[in-house]
C-alpha cells in the first residue's frame, strides 16, 4: 500500500508538471487590465490614475511563464502583476510582453493611460463669530468687517505659489467669499501651509493662524461635481472648502 501510495503521488505531480509544461510551449496571449478603484471610508470608490499613487496592474494574460512590462516612462519590470507610480502626469503606452517558458513564443499587448495630477481650482471661505467688531475678533480697534486672504506655501519654500485677492467679511454673521482660481496651482505630495491672514486699514497683514497638511495623501476624494472635488477644513470660527480637479498636464 506504501508503494501504491508513492506511485500516486509521483503520478500526480508528473501530470501537474506536464501541463505546466505544456502550457508554457504555447504561443502566449498577452492582456491585462489597470485597477482604478480605491477604498475610501471603507466604502470601494472609483479613482482617476494620479501621480504620487501607485497603478495597480492586473495580469490577464494566458499561456504565459515570463513577461516584461514596459510603463512608457523609461521604467521596465519583469513581475508578473507590478505597481508602478508615475512621477509625472500625461498619456503613457503601456506594452505588456508575455513569453513562453523558453523564450521561443511571445505575444505583446498594449493599452493608453492618462495619469492626472490635482490643481487647485477654486475655494469657498466662511466666517462666524458671536464676538466679531471688537480687537480680539478683528485685530484693531473699531473693526467690524474681517477683510481675509489666504497664502498657500508648497513644502519649505519662503513664498506662496498662491494668494487670493482680499476678502471682505461682514460682522454678526455667516458671511462668505467664493471664487474661481484660473492659475495653474499644482499641488504636490508634500507638507504645504495653508495661511490665513486679516489685512488690517493700513494694508498690512496679521496673522490669524497657520494650517498644514499634504493635499495629495490628507485629502479624501469628496465630489462636488462630476469632474471636481473638494476638501474642507474647519479651523475655529472658519471654513474653507477646496476645490481641484485632476487631469492630465
Amino acid at each position: 500500500m506504501k508503494i501504491k501510495h508513492k506511485n500516486t503521488i509521483l503520478f500526480c505531480f508528473a501530470l501537474s508538471f506536464l501541463m505546466v509544461f505544456q502550457s508554457c510551449q504555447k504561443t502566449p496571449e498577452a492582456m491585462f487590465e489597470t485597477d482604478e478603484t480605491d477604498y475610501l471610508d471603507g466604502l470601494r470608490e472609483f479613482r482617476d490614475l494620479e501621480v504620487y499613487y501607485p497603478v495597480k496592474f492586473i495580469n490577464k494574460s494566458i499561456d504565459g511563464c515570463n513577461y516584461e512590462w514596459d510603463f512608457g516612462d523609461g521604467y521596465i519590470s519583469t513581475e508578473i502583476a507590478p505597481e508602478h507610480t508615475y512621477e509625472n502626469a500625461g498619456n503613457y503606452i503601456v506594452v505588456l510582453t508575455a513569453f513562453s517558458e523558453n523564450g521561443g513564443k511571445n505575444s505583446g499587448y498594449s493599452k493608453n493611460i492618462s495619469v492626472t495630477r490635482r490643481y487647485l481650482t477654486g475655494l469657498r471661505f466662511s466666517y462666524s463669530s458671536p464676538y466679531w467688531g471688537d480687537t480680539s475678533g478683528c485685530f484693531e480697534p473699531g473693526c467690524d468687517t474681517l477683510r481675509a486672504k489666504i497664502f498657500f506655501y508648497p513644502g519649505s519654500a519662503s513664498g506662496a505659489v498662491y494668494e487670493t485677492p482680499i476678502m471682505p467679511l461682514g460682522a454678526y454673521s455667516t458671511n462668505f467669499a467664493e471664487f474661481t482660481i484660473n492659475e495653474n496651482v499644482i499641488f504636490t505630495d508634500e507638507s504645504w501651509k495653508i495661511r490665513f491672514v486679516h489685512v488690517l486699514a493700513s494694508g498690512t497683514g496679521k496673522l490669524i493662524t497657520d494650517y498644514s497638511l499634504n493635499p495629495v495623501s490628507d485629502w479624501t476624494n469628496g465630489m462636488a461635481s462630476d469632474s471636481t472635488y473638494f476638501y474642507y477644513i474647519g479651523v475655529a470660527d472658519m471654513g474653507l472648502h477646496l476645490y481641484f480637479q485632476k487631469k492630465p498636464e
